[in-house]
């Protein structure tokens, strides 16, 4: 059985110093919970991230005719328990159509990348791309599109709060009024409930996440895994931080499953960042060791994951020498299927077993749909159950029709037409 980089490399991070000592702190009983939530981490490096939101950006700017303003998103002061508007907290840099990115408590390790990325971003097209502009530059250039941009929106509360600084420029205000400007908000990962929360604010962002969030709720588990999980979480809790009740799942209860090379977000759950009482997180102060940065890998490979299928009861298809036959879309393509059968149809979990973003994993699902192997609600059809039946019984592909190792995958039930 093949897995990907990220869950060969993930496997090796409960052996890390870190890990040993973190393992160490739970009842033998329980190690094996603890190994399963750090063995379904997904690990997200500085390469697979920069490249990726990038990638993102790009991909934005490129539908906008004209200028736009790109923002890294921060934690903003407030006043009176109110925003306080973007450009009354900025400070004008010395060209004097641009100001700083970063507040006065900023660290590389989140709003410094973010303003690195945004600032490298720029120096392409220094006319259409602005870097943190004043009003009046903005004004002067007749901006079309304000983005904002983070690593991840959890919550959703920093964006909501970002976009309200903004939001209390009244000139921004006029500008949308009038239809002469619209926002956009940019992130490598986000969780549903914060991406909606965004969504919500009066500006009427269009939101573009590169990939979703895999969080132990949307994890390809049986139910019952996951109560033990959730059970784990809460009991180790209170141990780390018995004042920190709040925290045990997660800021909110998000029980996010993404940690960023450059730190763990704050809706993990808290055995994985605690640093209080004795306790050793994996992600001790959300900070990532050097000795654990080894083990993330460069990229996310697009590559279906035969641990996922087992998961949810499909053994018998995941240890299927056909399974292998496929080629990686082959397996890609029946993975989503299977997990479809199994009622998983929810993107976070479709793209944690394969390694998809958001857009290759809407393609894929949109293939499947005009395949009529799934229906436009994404429950499989009995079209759908067949392929999944032949897969599990024969070889999806015979070796004088595809070259070992291709991307191409043809669905049994076209074959037969062709």
């Amino acid at each position: 059985m093949t897995m990907t980089n990220n869950q060969t490399n993930v496997r090796k991070l409960i052996h890390t110093d870190q890990g040993v000592e973190w393992l160490a702190q739970f009842d033998p009983l329980d190690q094996e919970i603890a190994i399963a939530i750090a063995n379904n981490l997904t690990l997200i490096s500085h390469n697979e991230f920069e490249r990726n939101l990038v990638k993102k950006i790009a991909s934005v700017v490129q539908n906008i005719a004209g200028t736009v303003a790109l923002f890294a998103m921060r934690e903003m002061e407030k006043t009176n328990n109110l925003t306080t508007p973007y450009y009354e907290q900025a400070k004008i840099c010395d060209d004097g159509i641009s100001v700083s990115p970063l507040s006065v408590t900023a660290d590389i390790g989140s709003e410094g990348r973010i303003a690195s990325i945004i600032r490298q971003f720029c120096k392409k097209d220094k006319i259409n791309y602005l870097n943190h502009p004043t009003l009046e530059h903005m004004r002067s250039l007749k901006c079309d599109a304000i983005i904002c941009i983070d690593d991840f929106i959890g919550t959703g509360g920093r964006a909501h709060e970002f976009l309200d600084s903004l939001w209390k420029e009244k000139t921004l205000v006029s500008w949308h009024s009038s239809k002469h400007i619209e926002f956009h908000v940019v992130a490598y990962s986000g969780i549903d409930r914060g991406i909606e929360r965004a969504h919500q604010h009066k500006s009427k962002p269009l939101i573009h996440i590169y990939r979703d969030a895999p969080t132990f709720y949307s994890l390809p588990w049986s139910e019952g895994r996951k109560e033990a999980v959730f059970e784990l979480c809460e009991k180790y809790g209170a141990k780390a931080n018995k004042k920190r009740k709040h925290m045990w799942l997660g800021y909110k209860k998000s029980m996010s499953s993404i940690v960023f090379e450059h730190g763990c977000p704050n809706n993990a759950p808290g055995i994985l960042v605690e640093e209080n009482n004795g306790w050793l997180g994996l992600f001790p102060d959300r900070t990532i060791a050097d000795t654990t940065r080894s083990i993330f890998p460069n990229e996310i490979p697009q590559k279906a994951n035969p641990l996922s299928l087992e998961r949810v009861g499909q053994k018998k298809l995941a240890n299927s020498p056909s399974l292998m036959k496929a080629g990686d879309k082959g397996q890609i393509y029946i993975t989503i299927l299977a997990l479809i059968a199994k009622g998983k149809n929810k993107r976070p979990t479709l793209c944690f077993a394969t390694g998809l973003s958001n857009d290759d994993c809407d393609a894929c699902l949109a293939k499947l749909i005009n395949w009529g192997f799934v229906s436009p609600q994404k429950r499989i059809t009995p079209t759908g159950l067949a392929e999944l039946k032949s897969a599990k019984r024969i070889g999806i592909v015979k070796p004088e029709k595809l070259e070992k190792g291709s991307d191409y995958y043809y669905p049994q039930q076209l074959r037969k037409s062709t």
